[in-house]
């Protein structure tokens, strides 16, 4: 990563302390907790779905970080915009480009249009030059990295060029694009399964239809599910969706309950969770 970015990333991110995961319910938290658990040794003990809530697998007595979830107060790994405009609260402990550069609704399309995973293998100075070409692709396919290098917008081109070879410094993944069509990363999508979820079981044990055993595969590396019953609730949550107004504090009017996690979505919608308290 480039190196005046890195320095405006939150300080925890460099801890030497022992974290506990909280893995959200997607691939791209799934492998970006794989890959913390390589480069730092962190597991996963927590999973929060964005509709129920957190529930906690052991009691380790650690701090915790989610990963590829958005919280609007505490320590994260992300990669949504979250911002209404420019001078919009942020969390400051949230390890997000987009936070990072104040990309709000007014700025939107110049947002870090990528995974939380890319971010964190780029932060970390992951060398990814030994993995396989279709790896690699795998990489670009998680939450459509890979869209503005195919988009017919000049400015999308413009600006997967720049996070792929001017921030993350992953000028290899921006020259993989140039070898292939857009229809290839599809069909990758496709042939991992790449856009189903990770839920709970009745037992509250988890399961999911990505397709784990080719991931670990290409991967050369376990990549897993942790096993056992997340049967401890310690955050019950519900989620809303809302079109926002033109105005800021219309928009903000809007947002009836005080948020726990949230994305901007386009410029006119905001998805947030927030905490149930009955």
């Amino acid at each position: 990563m480039k190196k005046e970015v890195r320095e405006k990333f939150p300080k925890w991110v460099e801890d030497n302390q022992k974290f506990d995961l909280v893995l959200s319910d997607d691939i791209d938290s799934l492998l970006s907790c794989v890959f913390l658990k390589e480069i730092k040794g962190y597991e996963i003990n927590f999973f929060y779905d964005f509709e129920e809530g957190v529930y906690k697998l052991h009691n380790t007595g650690n701090k915790a970080f989610a990963v590829d979830v958005d919280f609007v107060k505490g320590r994260c790994w992300g990669n949504h915009v979250t911002m209404l405009n420019k001078n919009d609260k942020y969390n400051k402990d949230c390890a997000n480009l987009n936070v990072i550069n104040k990309i709000s609704r007014e700025n939107y399309t110049d947002k870090f249009c990528g995974s939380t995973l890319l971010q964190i293998l780029s932060y970390y100075n992951y060398d990814i030059s030994n993995l396989s070409e279709e790896a690699k692709m795998v990489l670009l396919a998680i939450d459509g990295s890979y869209l503005g290098y195919y988009s017919r917008s000049d400015k999308f081109n413009k600006t997967n060029k720049y996070y792929l070879c001017d921030v993350l410094e992953f000028e290899e993944l921006y020259q993989l694009q140039q070898r292939h069509k857009e229809q290839d990363f599809e069909d990758i999508r496709r042939k991992y399964s790449l856009k189903c979820k990770i839920k709970l079981n009745i037992d509250n044990s988890l399961y999911t239809a990505l397709n784990l055993t080719e991931l670990s595969r290409v991967f050369s590396m376990p990549i897993e599910l942790p096993q056992g019953q997340f049967n401890k609730e310690i955050v019950k949550v519900r989620n809303s969706k809302v079109n926002l107004g033109y105005g800021y504090k219309h928009s903000k009017e809007k947002i009836k309950k005080k948020p726990f996690s949230l994305a901007v979505v386009y410029t006119n919608k905001v998805k947030y969770s927030y905490v149930d308290k009955k």
